[in-house]
């Protein structure tokens, strides 16, 4: 939304928004916290960056139509409904929240590349590979 909002001098809307998340994150804190601790914080958090984010794609889509590939999003949706379980598996191995944290970020970002690679065959993977490939491996020159 911020790079759509502010080239097209929008940037009422994006206070709006950014009013809008402040209001709900500060009142349901006021509500959640103090019951729910620090979990308050991070049900209001995400609360507040849902109202955020609707709002801006809301404001954006006026000027750039957003299109969101079906797709795209249940392949995306079905690699990333695996995270659950593989923090869980370190969870139970590792005791260390770093270890967990370590682990758990790694083991799901091969298992998402890994997936949306060779499974889905995402595209936008594959050019980024190709990229890489090209800077990797440049062709030796034989002299000739």
């Amino acid at each position: 939304g911020i790079q759509i909002l502010i080239p097209y001098k929008q940037e009422k809307q994006l206070l709006k928004a950014v009013l809008a998340g402040s209001i709900i994150s500060i009142g349901m804190c006021f509500i959640f916290c103090p019951f729910l601790k620090e979990d308050g914080a991070a049900i209001a958090t995400v609360a507040a960056e849902l109202v955020v984010t609707s709002m801006l794609g809301f404001y954006a889509g006026r000027f750039v139509p957003l299109k969101l590939p079906l797709k795209s999003f249940l392949s995306i949706f079905a690699t990333s409904a695996f995270f659950v379980p593989i923090v869980y598996l370190m969870r139970y191995f590792f005791g260390d929240g770093l270890l967990i944290l370590v682990s758990s970020l790694t083991t799901c970002a091969i298992w998402f590349l890994s997936i949306q690679f060779f499974v889905f065959q995402n595209s936008i993977l594959q050019d980024i590979m190709q990229f890489l490939m090209s800077l990797f491996c440049k062709p030796k020159y034989s002299g000739t």
